[in-house]
């Protein structure tokens, strides 16, 4: 069975064919793209205003520390790993270890937002971009 956004026809594709195509296959790659790079902001946003974990929304604590182990490390394909590299924000684990070890409160552990031009969001905001 073929996919509706896989043509492989010989025939070359009517404007009806193209609409649907875009339709079915280019908008919903667009939304998705949209909806990570406004995910993206937001977190950003949040950060540039709350720039410690005691101060930001308790529901975004998942994004910061889901994935952060007792010895200062992110695990691997864990929450907040994902975060800091897809988006550039996150929480020095090591930095946490070490509030911890002293007996510091967790939230005043600060979220940086480490500047890189190389995220997948800068590639993820060109496609959208591009796509508008």
């Amino acid at each position: 069975m073929q996919s509706k956004c896989n043509y492989q026809g010989k025939q070359p594709l009517t404007e009806d064919k193209w609409r649907e195509y875009i339709e079915n296959c280019v908008v919903p790659i667009y939304v998705n793209l949209k909806t990570l790079d406004d995910f993206g902001n937001y977190l950003i946003q949040e950060v540039q205003k709350h720039p410690k974990l005691g101060e930001i929304n308790q529901e975004l604590l998942p994004y910061f520390l889901g994935g952060i182990n007792e010895k200062g490390l992110y695990v691997e394909n864990s929450l907040a790993k994902l975060i800091k590299d897809l988006y550039g924000v996150g929480v020095d684990p090591v930095q946490l270890r070490n509030l911890y070890e002293i007996g510091h409160d967790y939230r005043q552990a600060l979220i940086n937002n480490w500047i890189m031009s190389k995220t997948p969001i800068h590639l993820i905001r060109s496609l959208a971009i591009d796509l508008e």
